[in-house]
């Protein structure tokens, strides 16, 4: 059993370490793409807006608490809501002031996900608006679909390795097996 151990051993590791790896990449490029829609619609409204101060959003209205569709919310410059197409219970969302503190101090957008209450999980991006009469644009969208996803990259990392763990000490039996004797 010992050599089967010594053989094995390295290889678990290894594989170990590979499988989580690409666990990692796999689970961030999953997240990171859910901003993918936000970042663009995010600039856009941020740009017309600072061409043009009357610009607004428009569209149907986006229940967050329930819905998986991207929306937007316009901020005036202190962080109140002005306008969109995101509602959380029929009104637009207030986020957290710090967001926007943050956003004034770097000078650039944030990406984030926020938790407006238990249950509804959203990523969203704010974007200041350079120009105009000056606020944030925030664009949103729920993580569910994403969560959904993830949970099951999770099921197939787990099953892949137990099943590559198995496969690994099989072969270390067999070469443990047909090593010559010392």
């Amino acid at each position: 059993m010992r050599p089967v151990i010594r053989l094995f051993l390295p290889v678990a590791f290894g594989l170990t370490a590979l499988l989580g790896v690409t666990y990692i990449n796999e689970q961030q490029l999953l997240r990171g793409g859910a901003n993918e829609p936000q970042f663009g619609m995010a600039h856009d409204m941020a740009d017309a807006l600072a061409a043009s101060p009357a610009a607004t959003t428009t569209g149907a209205t986006v229940a967050i608490e329930s819905d998986l569709s991207p929306y937007t919310v316009v901020y005036d410059s202190y962080g109140n809501p002005i306008g969109g197409t995101g509602l959380l219970h029929g009104a637009l969302p207030d986020i957290p002031s710090g967001i926007f503190d943050v956003i004034r101090s770097k000078g650039q957008p944030d990406m984030l996900t926020w938790q407006p209450e238990a249950g509804v999980r959203q990523a969203i991006v704010v974007v200041p608006v350079n120009g105009g009469s000056g606020g944030f644009v925030m664009a949103g969208r729920s993580l569910a679909y994403v969560e959904q996803e993830e949970s099951r990259l999770t099921l197939r990392t787990a099953i892949g390795w137990v099943v590559t763990l198995l496969v690994a000490l099989l072969g270390a039996a067999i070469a443990a097996r047909i090593e010559p004797k010392r």
